[in-house]
């Protein structure tokens, strides 16, 4: 008899599949019955998929590049914009020599530009939706890439320097030997980058006046 009232009281709470005397609660109220052995299988079909990305590289080779994936006409760096979290202010610089930062979409192997990890780690936060013109950044590295023409431009303006920075400590060295020997030992000196050297077979005498 408690079994029946209970069933019937407004407040009596969610009922059993089948109450004590038999009656059938309505179908909005009734438990759902699952089907274990079917969903077993196919909790084991998902997990036990061979379908597995290629392992995450490390070291150098995160930032290695294939040459048949490089950009035509253009060269390509990595650029330290971060160390230990802090700017480096190297990214200002580049980007006044014409270096622009690669495409996500360009270098997909390296930025994952559409690989689809799953909607469950993306609302976890752990897949981030790349985005086709996003930069590619590891570990405080960019990516960046310039024509290679410019690249050409600034290599010969470079080695216009180095040449003129060379002439410039040559002829300082001539001018220190010549204030160090005297006019006319110095006469006898020849100067060549890298040394200097005198005729060995007159030069002492010369120094000392003998000739």
């Amino acid at each position: 008899m408690a079994q029946t009232q209970r069933a019937f009281e407004p407040d009596a709470g969610p009922l059993p599949s089948r109450i004590g005397n038999g009656v059938e609660p309505p179908a909005s109220e009734r438990r759902p019955q699952r089907d274990s052995g079917r969903e077993r299988l196919a909790a084991r079909d998902y997990y036990r998929s061979m379908a597995r990305p290629d392992p995450a590289p490390t070291g150098r080779l995160k930032y290695h590049i294939d040459k048949k994936d490089y950009i035509d006409g253009c060269d390509h760096v990595w650029v330290a914009v971060k160390t230990n979290g802090m700017e480096t202010g190297a990214l200002k610089e580049y980007r006044g020599k014409g270096w622009v930062a690669a495409r996500a979409c360009d270098f997909p192997q390296l930025s994952g530009y559409g690989d689809d990890p799953g909607e469950a780690l993306r609302r976890g936060g752990y897949a981030p939706d790349v985005q086709a013109d996003d930069i590619i950044e590891i570990d405080g590295q960019l990516l960046m890439l310039r024509n290679a023409e410019l690249s050409k431009e600034a290599e010969a303006e470079r080695l216009r320097k180095a040449h003129e920075q060379v002439d410039t400590q040559m002829k300082r060295l001539e001018l220190a030997s010549r204030r160090s020997l005297g006019s006319k030992a110095a006469d006898l000196m020849k100067v060549q980058y890298g040394r200097q050297y005198a005729n060995p077979d007159n030069f002492d005498a010369e120094v000392s006046g003998s000739i």
